[in-house]
């Protein structure tokens, strides 16, 4: 798990910086820490973690002391943040566990087309989107402020998710995706949902999030702690990912 807590304490240094809560700071970067290693793990120890929703809410040990050291991790949300924010984060992230374990599942199936929904779906599930939108907000911040923006930050999250290099990031990894032929991701399956090629799919899923980071600026426009926090998140968000060498964008470079 040492390696994940290394990916949890750039992203939120690089994302999270506005925060100043030191312990809402430390939450984000131990949570980012957990989802890395269930993400590892999800299909090593898909029995182990398949019951960790369960387990967690008997009550009853984990299969290890990691995801004991998770499901520790999960619980305490609600010492740092408000009772509606951690139900809303822990929701998220049981579809996470949920999503991590199948995501190996969904690769054997045949995208329907007319299956508009169902891509989405299935990457809201495992991009944890709602779960990491609470988090922009400092826990003093009433939900009531930002609340009516989270559905268009998700839409921009989901647009370049990091939790590890098994998981797929969407509109920031297309090139790389496509050099390896790589279709068990987003794009592709929109793309057979929607019967259009996968460079349109992902032409379109652009232009939807850059129309949905807008709408989310507009909604908190008369928020201002709310909006600069989120911009704050945005340019760290997207700054982690585009800098990173592993999507290869530097070789689109002139």
């Amino acid at each position: 798990m040492a390696s994940s807590l290394v990916n949890g304490a750039v992203i939120a240094q690089q994302a999270y910086a506005h925060i100043q809560d030191s312990k809402a700071l430390v939450y984000i970067a131990v949570l980012t820490c957990v989802a890395t290693y269930i993400d590892d793990v999800s299909q090593a120890q898909a029995d182990s973690v398949r019951t960790f929703p369960e387990k967690f809410i008997k009550g009853e040990a984990q299969a290890d002391a990691e995801l004991e050291f998770t499901a520790t991790i999960l619980r305490d949300v609600g010492s740092v943040y408000p009772p509606a924010q951690a139900a809303m984060f822990t929701a998220s992230m049981f579809d996470f566990v949920i999503g991590s374990v199948l995501e190996d599942e969904y690769k054997a199936i045949e995208v329907v087309k007319d299956a508009q929904s169902y891509p989405y779906f299935l990457r809201s599930m495992t991009g944890a989107p709602l779960a990491y939108a609470i988090l922009i907000f400092p826990p003093n911040v009433p939900v009531t402020r930002y609340i009516q923006a989270i559905p268009d930050m998700m839409v921009m999250i989901n647009a370049a998710k990091y939790v590890n290099q098994a998981t797929h990031y969407d509109v920031l990894s297309f090139y790389k995706e496509e050099l390896s032929n790589d279709t068990s991701n987003y794009i592709s399956r929109r793309a057979a949902a929607h019967g259009v090629s996968k460079i349109s799919a992902f032409r379109d899923i652009c232009d939807e999030t850059i129309h949905a980071n807008s709408q989310a600026l507009n909604v908190l426009a008369s928020e201002k702690q709310a909006y600069e926090a989120y911009k704050s998140f945005k340019e760290g968000y997207m700054y982690f990912h585009v800098a990173s060498g592993r999507y290869r964008l530097h070789e689109l470079m002139p």
